[in-house]
């Protein structure tokens, strides 16, 4: 199967995955982030990640659709004065050499940031993780 990372506009077949939680050792996390050079995340405090929810209504954080992805963060119980991580990724996936993709084949490992991900998870950077990945037609 082919796969393209990165940013995928108009794809036919596409993956998501997204990983949430709450911040116990934002230096470690952000040194993992910078070592494996992660894009596309949010560290935001809970006041701040309460009005990014409240803004994206069509295409809300933690959600994709197509992905069948719903990570619920509109019913998350946000803690006062705490941190909050959010990363998202989108991948392109092509198929064989008919265009057909078998969604159910697309693994965890698949995504470029699964790694970096399970740094994080190991390292104890953050709690109440909440993550999500999935495949489907978004085109």
């Amino acid at each position: 199967m082919k796969i393209r990372n990165g940013f995928v506009s108009n794809s036919s077949s596409s993956s998501f995955i997204c990983v949430f939680g709450e911040i116990t050792n934002k230096t470690n996390l952000e040194e993992i982030l910078r070592k494996n050079e992660t894009k596309n995340y949010y560290i935001k405090t809970s006041k701040a990640f309460k009005e990014l929810l409240n803004r994206n209504h069509y295409d809300n954080v933690g959600e994709c659709y197509w992905a069948k992805v719903n990570l619920q963060l509109d019913e998350f119980k946000f803690k006062n004065k705490k941190e909050y991580f959010y990363l998202e990724q989108y991948q392109d996936f092509y198929g064989d050499d008919d265009g057909n993709v078998d969604y159910d084949s697309i693994e965890y490992e698949d995504f470029e940031c699964s790694k970096t991900i399970d740094l994080i998870y190991e390292s104890g950077c953050l709690k109440d993780i909440k993550m999500q990945f999935g495949a489907g037609h978004d085109g």
